[in-house]
Order: structure tokens, then C-alpha cells, then sequence
């Protein structure tokens, strides 16, 4: 009878998640009550400029379909004003829905998202002719 080999004792390190430091302003979908299912972490890290003369202070504000509040704003990693830079830019948003229906709400930003694009171009198109 073959004996088992035993673990070698390593243990793999588990990396840990940086922590929130941006304050979320909403659970998800908006104004969906219900019961906490899990959590959704978004991070804005960085950003990385094209132009020449990026302002100084520079905010990125996220706010969700359907959201009543002002959004949640990130200050992230400024790579061309690194010591201006403040950094926020972790928040986690509760899920208040199945993953169905959060698939679904997602899907439906995606189509407004579209539809918006589709109607500027018709505007730009129509406006163009006159």
C-alpha cells in the first residue's frame, strides 16, 4: 500500500484587497430595496494625461443609472501631478438584487448608454443638414 504524501507546509499567502476610502453614495441598483446580497468594488487607480497642461486638481465622479444622489467622487493617482495627488479611489457598492437582475440592470445601462450615442448622432446628423 502506497503512502500519501503530506503537504509541505506552505502556506500561499493571501493578498489582501486595499481598503475603501471613497464613501459610497448609493447600494445597487438605485433606490432597489431589499436584502444585502454582496458587494461591488470599483476603483478608479489612475490617470494618465495626453495633453501637455492637465489641471492641477482632478476629480472623477461615477453616478449609476437611475441614482438620485450627486454620484461618488474619486481623486485618483494623477501621474503627471503625483505630489498634488490625493489618493481615493476604492469604493464598494452593496448589491441589493440577484445576479439575474443585476445583469439585467447592467444590460439596460448598456442600451441607454447606446440609445443616447445613437440620438446625438441623429441630432448632429439632422442639424448638419439645414
Amino acid at each position: 500500500m502506497k503512502g500519501k504524501k503530506g503537504k509541505t507546509g506552505l502556506k500561499k499567502a493571501r493578498r489582501r484587497a486595499p481598503k475603501e476610502n471613497v464613501q459610497a453614495s448609493t447600494s445597487l441598483p438605485p433606490e432597489v430595496e431589499g436584502q444585502l446580497r454582496c458587494y461591488l468594488r470599483v476603483s478608479v487607480t489612475k490617470i494618465v494625461w495626453t495633453i501637455s497642461n492637465p489641471p492641477d486638481i482632478v476629480h472623477v465622479r461615477l453616478r449609476w443609472w437611475g441614482e438620485l444622489s450627486s454620484g461618488t467622487v474619486y481623486r485618483p493617482f494623477d501621474v503627471k501631478n503625483h505630489k498634488k495627488s490625493t489618493l481615493k479611489s476604492i469604493a464598494r457598492f452593496p448589491i441589493r438584487c440577484g445576479p439575474k437582475q443585476f445583469a439585467t440592470y447592467l444590460n439596460d445601462i448598456l442600451y441607454v448608454y447606446r440609445a443616447r450615442r445613437i440620438l446625438k448622432y441623429l441630432v448632429a446628423l439632422r442639424a448638419s443638414r439645414f
